[in-house]
């Protein structure tokens, strides 16, 4: 029997009886650029990530943060839930944010602010724990994050992104499409001489990937985006179709990035973003062999997609390698290098987990596509993490482990493992750690499971789920029974296993042809069955047979 296709199996039919997706649970930002919206391709792409194919999502979050004019004069953000359910009970665990600043991103009335201008408040939302009700007094940035932003709004992710790295929040994840910051970063603007922040990625983000193209139309008319130091960056052809095709649109090569990256979450075709549409022959020119279509790219690379960021593949058919986006400031598996830009202050008042992996050596792929360790009731499961937090000689930073039947630490179905104290980093280091947890028999029932941590400091705490999915399979000890005569027609057995072991007792006159008397899962260490003898079986013995879970 091939152990390996049948537990591929196992774990396939279980994930098609779950109701939440194997990746994410954590909060997606993402938002326009200049003179645009949210209803016109940001809310369709964060409507496809909810539906983003081989994800089992039932119950998504979704916010939209806009700006309203306050009446002593400028702006302040509010929130509006658009759908999904309480994100403190829904079972996906995802939380998808639109961000709408139109009023302040330029157009008729002109540039009036810069993206440096808007990000304090915007990082002020994101930290707070009375901005989102439903959070029950919980910060959004609890959970990792990941920010996407097009053209102007490129800048504005980044100047975000670095802000929540003054305060020692981690971002997990940060996509530009096309940046374009105004008169910063060698660009030259017409509409303005407003400057906004530059497109960089931090020493606080774990993963940058960029997705541009340049071209040389009139006037910067169809604005060219730039590539992204410490990114991993995909120059994107000037294709046409897409925003080519239809109604006028005075960008198209512009607007096609970000129709690019749709491409990369909504996999049908014809697929579209309400405004423009991805063709078949769209599919075949936008993408490379090695990116299958637009499948294979991307969206990916996120935590939801569950793509190899380590990869020294190079997709885009040039010399960048995804593991090119990786904060190499440390080690974080691809090596050392000077790839970020430093914050000009961190008060380190945020702990962060910033990766979690299953370290057994028996990790296998799944049919599903997702990688899954597999440990025995009773047995070991090995997890390494690195993380960053406290100011140095402080006592109260501390990490918890968790198995989960879903994807929402907010929920009430963890099973804690182990909890421990750790030594705090200060600013400047991120340490690695491992841990081996007992998978108890008593707390444990056999099945599929996503693996969870949380890392606090008595003030702030943050969550994370290993991108590998743990199997806890019954042991395979042999049980041991202990026969009886009840009564002058009966016989006891006492069997003594593993709880969660799922056995049947069965019979035998000859030794040949076994009778199946009564099949349980133990729910303790001990079973005692009474069987009526059987005359047809004259002597008669006696034996308990493990089952497969």
């Amino acid at each position: 029997m091939n152990i390996k296709a049948c537990l591929s199996g196992f774990i396939f039919t279980v994930l098609l009886s779950l109701s939440h997706s194997v990746y994410g649970a954590g909060v997606t930002v993402m938002t326009h650029g200049f003179n645009g919206n949210v209803k016109d391709w940001v809310i369709p792409m964060a409507n496809a990530v909810a539906k983003y194919p081989n994800l089992l999502l039932t119950n998504t979050s979704c916010y939209e943060i806009f700006f309203e004019q306050l009446s002593q004069g400028g702006y302040a953000p509010r929130q509006r839930k658009l759908s999904g359910g309480d994100p403190t009970t829904a079972d996906s665990g995802e939380i998808l944010v639109k961000l709408n600043w139109s009023q302040l991103s330029g157009g008729l009335s002109g540039v009036q602010y810069t993206t440096a201008d808007i990000a304090p408040s915007v990082v002020s939302a994101l930290l707070s724990t009375n901005f989102i009700p439903g959070l029950k007094g919980r910060s959004l940035t609890e959970l990792p994050i990941h920010l996407v932003g097009h053209s102007r709004g490129g800048s504005l992710m980044c100047e975000i992104s670095k802000l929540l790295g003054q305060e020692g929040v981690w971002v997990d994840h940060l996509t530009t499409l096309d940046p374009h910051p105004l008169n910063n970063d060698f660009d030259d603007s017409l509409v303005t001489t407003l400057v906004d922040a530059p497109a960089r990625a931090y020493v606080n983000v774990l993963f940058a990937d960029n997705y541009y193209q340049v071209n040389n139309s009139f006037l910067g008319i169809d604005p060219s985006g730039q590539f992204v130091v410490g990114a991993y960056n995909r120059r994107l052809s000037v294709a046409f179709g897409g925003y080519h095709i239809g109604t006028f649109t005075p960008a198209p090569n512009h607007g096609n990035a970000h129709l690019w990256y749709h491409g990369t979450i909504d996999w049908p075709t014809p697929a579209s973003d309400t405004q423009a549409t991805i063709s078949g022959i769209d599919r075949q020119e936008w993408w490379t062999t090695q990116e299958v279509r637009g499948t294979a790219s991307g969206f990916l690379y996120s935590l939801i997609g569950g793509g190899n960021r380590l990869s020294g593949e190079m997709p885009g058919g040039d010399t960048h390698q995804i593991k090119d986006g990786v904060n190499k400031i440390w080690d974080f598996g691809a090596g050392t290098l000077a790839n970020r830009y430093a914050l000009p202050k961190n008060t380190g008042s945020w702990p962060n987990l910033i990766t979690l992996d299953v370290a057994a050596t028996n990790l296998f792929d799944t049919a599903s596509g997702r990688k899954a360790g597999v440990v025995s009731l009773g047995g070991v499961l090995p997890l390494s993490f690195r993380f960053q937090g406290g100011k140095p000689g402080s006592s109260n930073l501390s990490a918890s482990f968790f198995l989960d039947g879903g994807l929402n630490p907010y929920s009430t179905n963890h099973i804690a493992l182990h909890s421990t104290s750790l030594e705090s980093t200060g600013v400047s280091s991120v340490r690695s750690s491992t841990v081996s947890l007992n998978v108890d028999s008593n707390l444990v029932p056999p099945g599929v499971y996503a693996v969870g941590g949380m890392i606090q400091d008595g003030l702030h705490k943050r969550y994370l789920y290993a991108p590998e999915l743990l199997v806890v399979k019954a042991s395979q000890e042999r049980p041991v029974l202990e026969i009886s005569r009840s009564l002058p027609d009966q016989i006891k057995v006492d069997v003594t296993a593993v709880a969660g072991q799922k056995l049947v007792i069965e019979a035998t006159g000859d030794l040949l042809t076994w009778l199946p008397l009564e099949t349980n899962t133990l729910s303790g260490a001990k079973w005692s069955f009474v069987a009526d003898l059987n005359p047809k079986l004259g002597t008669q013995m006696y034996r308990a047979r493990l089952l497969s879970q």
